[in-house]
């Protein structure tokens, strides 16, 4: 992910003369070298006439080329894009007093009526620092200014760019070569020495010697202490960042996703489906952060601060956690009470899609208007982030989450019918008056075999007991045969007797 860690405004396109002014030297490095008493001196002024040089084209003589116009021409490649940030400045002890003055500094001193040491004191206290050791080391300090303007010649952030960064590697290696300090190691020796042999065999322009050359000064780069060169500035310190910080990113990364999924475990006991949210989590954070990477490539400037990045993983992880917990315990809620897996995720999404969404409009919301009012580069950039995001997470939440369970669920039943265990949703009852079908599809009744036995054994219970009460209420028919007979036959004696 390509990042910013220094800039923090937007480029001024019509910048007032104290802006562009403070753009001039805006791109400068702090550098110092090691300072060996005046006889060390012809090195410092060579190394000041190379640095002069970096960023520009030369004749076969070395020298800068210039044009018609009596400007200095940039160095380019084939393209016709520059290759490094060329050098606009340089300021040090061997800019502000020449070779030859520096020589007959006894004569100079001496019309001015005072004394060498006092002059040798001025200096030294000026442009030499001395480091409190036992070797009572000292090194010269120079200020080297970069270009700070675009390819239209506009001043504009041309910091944090691989033209500044390669225009430092030019300048570090410059010192290491002039000062011979590749000599301090038998590594950097060798490296250096076969840097040389390459450079010998094929050639300056060949492209052996300029693989073998990139990699030293990229060496020269991330290992200066080891050359006794020092440098510090903006760049450098962008250039720090840029090299250290996406190993601990990754880190926490790794970590804060870790830490999710061991509260995940804790909150469902569920291996599989911590997973499953685990996944959903951290695809939707990196959706959102790819669309800035791929806009970064089109555009540098679209380039977020480190700042935003961190800010932004870290709100959005949780928020999404949040979501997607609230959705999954409804979900489960569901299952238990005997819904089916289609017939569950849709109870599930009715229930958390209030709450869900209330909270992730007002997010939203307040983002959106933020980012609308603010003139803050950073705090535009994480509260657009943040809007972004936080909608990618709702919408994964209520799309991909479902899919995701209902998938997992036709799996599992697959899974229990193939080993024999049946079907774990024959037989459920919504506990609500409705029941769903596999598709979802509502049914009045289902049962299973089992049940249907149950139900018949209760049918036929209910039809002895019917039957036991009709005997004790209702005569039998025999008995009032028996009865009517007898009547009829009383009747008939006494008629006769009459």
């Amino acid at each position: 992910m390509p990042l910013n860690y220094i800039s923090t405004t937007k480029d001024n396109p019509n910048p007032t003369l104290p802006e562009e002014t403070a753009m001039r030297v805006n791109n400068q490095a702090i550098l110092i070298l090691p300072y060996d008493g005046p006889d060390s001196m012809p090195k410092h002024y060579e190394f000041v006439e190379k640095v002069k040089k970096v960023g520009y084209e030369l004749d076969s003589d070395g020298n800068i080329k210039y044009d018609e116009n009596g400007d200095a021409v940039i160095a380019k490649d084939a393209d016709g894009n520059a290759t490094v940030n060329y050098v606009t400045e340089v300021f040090s002890l061997a800019t502000i007093i020449t070779q030859e003055d520096f020589d007959n500094i006894e004569t100079i001193v001496g019309t001015l009526g005072i004394g060498k040491q006092g002059v040798y004191a001025q200096l030294h206290s000026s442009f030499i620092a001395n480091i409190n050791s036992e070797r009572g080391d000292r090194y010269i300090l120079y200020t080297i200014t970069l270009s700070n303007q675009d390819e239209d010649g506009n001043y504009a952030n041309m910091i944090e760019t691989p033209y500044t960064y390669s225009a430092l590697k030019e300048i570090k290696y410059l010192a290491v070569e002039t000062f011979g300090l590749y000599e301090k190691s038998e590594e950097t020796q060798n490296a250096f020495l076969n840097l040389t042999n390459i450079k010998n065999e094929y050639g300056e322009k060949s492209e052996q010697y300029s693989v073998a050359f990139a990699d030293f000064k990229e060496t020269v780069m991330n290992n200066s202490k080891d050359y006794d060169v020092f440098m510090t500035g903006l760049a450098q310190g962008a250039y720090e960042l840029d090299r250290v910080t996406p190993n601990d990113f990754l880190l926490v990364s790794l970590l804060s996703a870790a830490i999710v999924l061991i509260i995940l475990l804790f909150t469902f006991k569920k291996v599989k489906l911590s997973i499953i949210l685990m996944l959903v989590i951290e695809s939707g954070i990196w959706i959102n952060l790819s669309i800035v990477f791929f806009a970064s490539l089109v555009n540098p400037a679209n380039k977020i601060n480190f700042v935003a990045y961190l800010i932004v993983t870290a709100i959005e992880l949780g928020a999404t956690v949040d979501y997607a917990i609230m959705l999954t315990t409804k979900y489960l809620e569901e299952k238990k009470d005997g819904v089916k897996s289609i017939a569950a995720i849709k109870n599930a999404i009715n229930r958390a899609a209030p709450g869900v969404t209330t909270s992730a409009l007002i997010l939203i919301g307040c983002c959106a208007c933020v980012h609308l009012i603010t003139t803050n580069m950073i705090v535009a950039q994480i509260t657009r982030l943040l809007a972004i995001g936080t909608s990618m997470s709702y919408v994964f939440v209520f799309t991909l989450l479902p899919a995701i369970l209902s998938f997992d669920a036709r799996i599992s039943r697959k899974l229990s019918i193939k080993k024999g265990k049946g079907d774990p949703d024959i037989g459920r009852f919504d506990l609500n008056p409705i029941y769903y079908n596999e598709d979802g599809s509502p049914i009045t009744e289902t049962v299973s075999i089992a049940e249907s036995e149950n139900n018949d054994a209760v049918i036929n219970s209910q039809s002895v007991e019917t039957q036991i009460s009709s005997e004790d209420v209702v005569p039998d028919v025999s008995d009032t045969d028996v009865a009517t007979a007898d009547l009829n036959a009383s009747d008939s004696v006494d008629r006769n007797a009459k």
